[in-house]
């Protein structure tokens, strides 16, 4: 995996930067997409799935995109059910449009299990993202690392996550 993608890294900076009418994320700056991967919440390792809104504006020497969105997290005997709102910072950091940058999400979240029944509780996450725009209205993205906290009456776990996934612009 690991191969994989440095091989996806090295190939992006290496090839011809596509002719895009779009010259940054915030030419489209709203987005919506799906992300699949991995994550822990305390039952073990679980599918995860995110479908992220975004809307992007430029900030500093970056671009803002404030994040939204809906999560489901299915493991053995367990699901999650939660709400993402948070932002990412993205920094272009090649000719190519290619963006990297730390991510941060809050919100509810709500059980559903046999091993701890059913209850409401909430999370915190910190990650990174690598994202690249191959069309001004398509943006892939990676999160290799999402590193946080799942609680609740009585439960508390750390989690890691990682997704990937696309986005449409528009």
């Amino acid at each position: 995996m690991r191969t994989l993608i440095m091989t996806a890294l090295v190939a992006a900076l290496l090839l011809p930067a596509p002719r895009t009418e779009a010259a940054s994320l915030t030419d489209n700056p709203h987005s919506v997409g799906l992300g699949i991967g991995l994550t822990t919440f305390g039952a073990g390792a679980a599918f995860a799935m995110e479908i992220p809104y975004e809307y992007t504006f430029k900030a500093g020497p970056g671009e803002l995109a404030l994040h939204g969105g809906f999560l489901l997290a299915a493991g053995t005997g367990a699901v999650g059910i939660g709400i993402p709102l948070g932002a990412r910072y993205k920094f272009h950091i090649t000719k190519h449009p290619l963006y990297i940058g730390p991510t941060f999400d809050i919100g509810p979240l709500f059980f559903v299990g046999n091993s701890f029944g059913g209850f409401a509780g909430g999370f915190i996450k910190f990650g990174a993202i690598v994202s690249y725009l191959v069309h001004p209205h398509v943006e892939l993205f990676f999160q290799p690392a999402g590193l946080g906290a799942t609680f609740g009456q009585g439960f508390g776990a750390f989690s890691y996550s990682m997704l990937a996934g696309a986005q449409y612009r528009f």
